[in-house]
């Protein structure tokens, strides 16, 4: 598959692929990992955001790896693709102000989502995966939009 059709694929089908190409059984790899059932299913379903933290990510680039080099693995390749058509991409439109207002009260509502996470998770003074991973992606949306926010001002500057 050449970089044009890989950076065109969604995360959920680039997994989905992955996992084909490899032979890989999913509840065999869910188990082998300790990743509860079902957690395939969701990283491959367009249906729920749910995706693989980095370092299940990893784990699943080495199992579906089938021994070749990574360079050679369809997720490092798309994860390449990905990357190079996201930094050939020089020009940024500016920021409307009424965008602006929009994702200004995004990044707000995301620092919300992350506050209470934190709270939830704090109430047993305990912090269990899931409730990590719940701030996590918090976290990342976060960032994901101040990162929005700062390309569109990047004109103006």
């Amino acid at each position: 598959m050449d970089a044009e059709q890989l950076k065109k694929m969604d995360a959920c089908a680039v997994l989905w692929m992955a996992i084909q190409l490899s032979g890989l059984k999913r509840r065999e790899a869910e188990k082998a990992q300790d990743w509860s059932r079902g957690t395939i299913d969701r990283w491959t379903s367009n249906k729920d955001e749910h995706l693989p933290n980095m370092e299940d990510f990893l784990e699943l680039v080495v199992m579906t790896a089938q021994g070749r080099p990574a360079e050679e693995n369809i997720l490092v390749q798309w994860l390449i693709a990905r990357a190079n058509d996201g930094a050939l991409k020089y020009d940024s439109p500016a920021i409307t102000p009424d965008e602006l207002a929009r994702l200004v009260v995004e990044f707000s509502a995301d620092f919300g989502t992350t506050a209470i996470a934190a709270y939830e998770a704090l109430k047993d003074q305990q912090i269990v995966r899931v409730e990590a991973l719940r701030m996590n992606r918090a976290l990342m949306d976060i960032i994901s939009t101040a990162q929005a926010i700062q390309q569109g001002l990047t004109p103006y500057i």
